[in-house]
């Protein structure tokens, strides 16, 4: 493991953790975004055993950032040995590709310092091109199904927490060990839930604290694959399992929110044709919530009363391609 930089510990607020892997391109305008935000933040960045100029770049910024490189061990570990380093009270990540609006950490921070220990505030995000110009009508977070304030455990299960929304406090994330190193995907869902059975409750608040950019590179939600819905078919079992466990199983309408997340996420596995994954994903959803699950256009719910959901939906593909050859 090496190291760059080192700024003094004194005054600091908030640690930006920023892990990178193959991100040369990208990741100097992440640090330059994060080192805009004003006094009272260090950034810290952990390249992940890139391969290509990733190090070069991280070392140019000499001692306004302290840089890490360490062996591939994945994006969870890269955020947990960041989470070791910081010094701040509060903890914002960052991915390697995206931004931190001008400000955006300062009015978190004063939105986060405010709540009680056991509220993590959380803000919205917005999405960007490959060139940096905001992308209109298009977000990233809880701002369609909640308002700000006290986010209810059920709309926490409707979506994903994403790990660039929270401001966390450094304590609950040591508090309840962090990032699941086992996970490749849903990572953050399974933080989120994990941090909630911990007593812990996220807060909305209407700021902007995240530039999400969309272009042709790897991202994690993205071409799951017949491995990856078994990975999260094995996830939302333990989450499952877990809540089963605790003293706050879920309630009705708990259940059937999370049941219509996985229903969702079993209807991108039936576009890629992955009948088996599907088929598991849309029985777990069902056994769940019943018909409370079903989540998609009206046309489609109505095929799911006398169609294996699976089926349905392979049905509603090919009738929407033969209507796509007619025009």
């Amino acid at each position: 493991m090496a190291e760059v930089g080192g700024q003094a510990g004194g005054g600091i607020r908030v640690s930006v953790i920023i892990p990178c892997f193959n991100r040369e391109r990208l990741v100097g305008e992440a640090i330059e975004s994060a080192l805009r935000q004003g006094p009272g933040v260090e950034v810290i960045v952990v390249d992940d055993g890139s391969t290509d100029g990733s190090w070069d770049v991280l070392q140019s910024f000499g001692q306004r950032v302290r840089s890490y490189r360490t062996a591939n061990g994945g994006v969870s570990n890269a955020r947990n040995f960041g989470v070791r380093q910081a010094r701040a009270p509060f903890i914002r990540f960052l991915d390697s590709d995206d931004r931190i609006p001008e400000d955006a950490v300062q009015e978190h921070f004063a939105a986060a310092a405010a709540l009680p220990a056991h509220q993590i505030a959380f803000g919205d995000a917005r999405s960007i091109d490959e060139k940096g110009a905001v992308i209109h009508g298009v977000a990233y977070g809880y701002s369609s199904v909640a308002p700000p304030g006290p986010l209810p455990r059920a709309a926490l299960l409707s979506h994903t927490m994403s790990p660039y929304l929270p401001m966390f406090p450094a304590l609950a994330l040591r508090a309840c060990g962090g990032f699941a190193p086992a996970l490749s995907l849903s990572e953050d869902v399974e933080l989120a839930v994990r941090l909630s059975l911990h007593g812990y409750q996220f807060v909305r608040v209407p700021i902007i604290v995240a530039e999400v950019r969309e272009h042709q590179g790897a991202r994690l939600s993205r071409n799951y694959g017949a491995e990856g819905y078994r990975k999260l078919l094995a996830l939302y079992r333990h989450i499952l399992s877990s809540f089963a466990k605790s003293a706050a199983p879920l309630a009705d309408d708990e259940a059937a929110a999370f049941a219509r997340m996985i229903w969702t996420i079993a209807r991108s596995a039936s576009r890629e044709a992955h009948r088996t994954e599907a088929s598991e994903l849309f029985h777990l959803a069902s056994q769940l919530a019943g018909r409370d699950a079903w989540n998609g256009p009206v046309p489609l719910r109505a095929l799911y009363s006398i169609l294996p959901a699976y089926s349905a939906e392979r049905l509603l593909m090919a009738v929407k391609a033969s209507l796509r050859r007619k025009t």
